[in-house]
């Protein structure tokens, strides 16, 4: 018999209505405010318990900590995504990537950038224990029938390092196809979550209405496997904008996922996706909303 705790509810009171810092700073500089401008935010806790902001608008990102202007970057390029990641297992050293129509660069706290180049055009980036996920950018459907090697998601664990291909992790039992048919290609594949705490990611596969739960694995924790080169074309942050000029390069995987779960039939992806602790407070729940309903995976 277990005892039931009462459970209490709290009124939520509105302070007033949020109003982001980079927002209000930029627009007052730059007095060029429109109503349809793209500009967005992004608001996290910061390790000092302060709350913090991204804020993108055009070619400028701002960085701002308890309502105090951190830093400020403009590019050359139009951005389309910044957000912080470690490349430190275990570290506390975020990094700041900015996604742009020109490539990848990598802001270092020490105040060093890194020029990323990229195998192909980015959609979107996603944190991870130690480095990036990325997201392939595909957005024409012809592609998936006249190319039979697209690859969608590639990880950067190091901005030193070269971009790579996420790979299945292979059934030991059966390796009779060729080792580049592991790589994680040809599917419509929608990230819908990832995390820097957890080496997790959860996908929506937009041809068999799939959700699907991943563990990541590293390459050291499958040193068993032992893969043959593949060629992946590789094209700096100039080429990109000109119409990708390949650059020949050979690779191999740095993460390998493991599939822990799926959901089927599920018309569209999932609208949010959260964690939070059972009873207990020992074990992890991965809050999934699809639809109207909310699961809970332990």
């Amino acid at each position: 018999h277990q005892s039931m705790e009462a459970v209490t509810s709290k009124e939520v009171e509105v302070l007033g209505e949020f109003e982001s810092f980079g927002f209000s700073h930029y627009f007052n500089k730059s007095n060029d405010w429109k109503s349809d401008d793209p500009s967005k935010y992004y608001l996290f806790s910061g390790r000092n318990c302060s709350d913090e902001e991204i804020f993108v608008s055009d070619k400028t990102v701002m960085w701002s900590a308890g309502g105090v202007l951190r830093k400020s970057i403009t590019l050359n390029h139009s951005i389309i995504q910044a957000l912080w990641t470690t490349f430190v297992p275990g570290g506390n050293k975020d990094e700041l990537c900015i996604l742009h129509s020109g490539g990848l660069s990598v802001y270092s706290n020490n105040g060093e950038i890194y020029s990323i180049v990229l195998p192909c055009r980015i959609k979107r980036l996603w944190p991870l224990p130690q480095g990036l996920l990325l997201e392939s950018n595909y957005e024409n459907s012809d592609d998936y029938q006249l190319d039979n090697d697209i690859i969608n998601l590639y990880s950067l664990l190091h901005p030193l390092e070269q971009v790579k291909p996420l790979s299945y992790l292979p059934d030991l039992d059966d390796m009779r196809e060729w080792p580049d048919e592991f790589f994680v290609k040809n599917k419509k594949y929608e990230v819908i979550f990832s995390s820097m705490a957890l080496p997790y990611i959860f996908l929506y596969d937009t041809i068999n209405l799939t959700h699907s739960f991943w563990l990541l694995r590293s390459e050291e924790e499958n040193e068993e496997l032992t893969y043959e080169n593949a060629k992946i074309n590789y094209y700096t942050n100039e080429e990109l904008e000109e119409g990708f000029v390949e650059v020949e390069s050979m690779t191999t995987s740095d993460i390998f996922m493991e599939q822990i779960f799926s959901v089927p039939n599920q018309e569209n992806p999932a609208f949010q996706i959260f964690l939070t602790s059972d009873s207990s407070s020992k074990n992890l729940v991965f809050n999934v909303h699809i639809n109207t309903t909310l699961y809970g995976y332990l």
